[in-house]
């Protein structure tokens, strides 16, 4: 052998183990992504949040009105009066909160506030 691949062959040295401790070890595992995780190539590994699956008419949001009596409020929406428990576009107003407006449409609520309907 070569001066060089004999001295390597002296360093290397072989040590026995008991039969358990030569026992493979398990494959490793693959990596297992999270939703909304980036995979290879940037592409998305899911969603990130549930999406609204209704398509939500155009509600513009322009006044509140709550008395103090405890008597039903109103809110201005799309330029209607129109008051809690009723209708406009599909869209039931299910209660009148301190900055907006709860609505419920086709099973799915949303809160409409003036600053939404500003943009």
């Amino acid at each position: 052998l070569a001066p060089s691949l004999a001295k390597a062959k002296k360093s290397f040295s072989v040590e026995k183990s008991s039969p358990a401790a030569t026992a493979p070890s398990p494959a490793p595992q693959a990596e297992t992504s999270k939703p909304g995780e980036k995979g290879w190539f940037g592409f998305s590994l899911g969603k990130k949040k549930k999406e609204s699956k209704v398509r939500w008419p155009r509600l513009k949001l322009s006044g509140l009105g709550k008395p103090a009596s405890g008597e039903t409020g109103f809110a201005i929406i799309n330029g209607e009066q129109v008051d809690e428990g009723a209708e406009i576009d599909g869209a039931t107003l299910v209660e009148i909160l301190d900055q907006g407006a709860q609505l419920e449409y086709r099973g799915e609520t949303k809160i409409l506030s003036m600053e939404d309907s500003a943009r």
